[in-house]
């Protein structure tokens, strides 16, 4: 996405929850466009955490400041898990970058935004909102609920448009360590 967008001369900014993998992400983009290296830049920013994760999405708006766009497509580790071992806590962890972090980034983006209908908030889910899998009841339900979310938001915020996309399987840190017959799963 980064590189799409670099390559059609957006100004872009990384945000991970690690500072040296946003460092090495902005550093990896300006090596292989040297001409856009002035128009990319990144920003930690932990959306894991429920007590700093509402301050942390405002932090991060007030220090990137004026956009256009916001393409939200950050994960975690996944949580799959047997439904007789799922509690609160467990299902609120899951829930953290999944589902809670893009509806309050849907609540402080438009401050930030350009007004009107060309500027956006895309977010990303998986085939799992889809097509339900063994052991994924708590994350499918927080991949279905992001449908919804995105309908309410596109009310919400209008005329600025909100978005989900599911891209399929991409291959990132994510994904490393499963099998390649768990990633056709996918």
């Amino acid at each position: 996405m980064a590189e799409a967008l670099v390559e059609n001369g957006s100004v872009v900014v990384i945000s991970s929850s690690n500072q040296s993998r946003v460092q090495d992400t902005v550093e990896r983009l300006k090596k292989a466009y040297p001409s856009a290296s002035s128009n990319i830049s990144g920003h930690a920013c932990d959306l894991g955490d429920e007590a700093t994760l509402e301050d942390n999405i405002k932090n991060l708006f007030e220090k990137v400041g004026q956009l256009d766009h916001v393409v939200y497509t950050a994960g975690d580790p996944l949580a799959m898990m047997e439904l007789a071992t799922i509690n609160m806590e467990k299902m609120k962890k899951a829930g953290m970058v999944r589902f809670f972090a893009p509806l309050l980034i849907g609540k402080y983006a438009p401050k930030y935004l350009s007004a009107g209908p060309n500027s956006s908030i895309t977010l990303t889910t998986g085939s799992v909102s889809e097509r339900p899998r063994d052991n994924w009841s708590v994350i499918g339900s927080f991949a279905t609920g992001l449908q919804g979310m995105c309908r309410g938001l596109a009310l919400d915020l209008k005329p600025i448009r909100v978005n989900l996309v599911s891209p399929g399987a991409v291959d990132t840190e994510l994904w490393r360590g499963m099998s390649e017959d768990q990633k056709k799963e996918m």
